[in-house]
């Protein structure tokens, strides 16, 4: 599982994986901005900031 901070590049880290023969491999879609928009708990270290800087509208899809 992986994630980053808008689901970018845990995204193409993922299809990067799948090429190279890695079956179970997924990604969180919206990264960690999304999880926070829908109020989702964030257990241990998590980063200072969140940030939004690739969205306009401060959403992920």
């Amino acid at each position: 599982m992986l994630i980053c901070n808008n689901g970018l590049r845990s995204k193409t880290a993922a299809q990067y994986l799948k090429e190279r023969g890695f079956k179970d491999v997924s990604y969180i879609n919206g990264g960690l901005v999304k999880w926070q928009q829908n109020d989702l708990e964030i257990i241990g270290n998590p980063p200072d900031l969140i940030s939004h800087s690739l969205s306009l509208t401060k959403e992920c899809l």
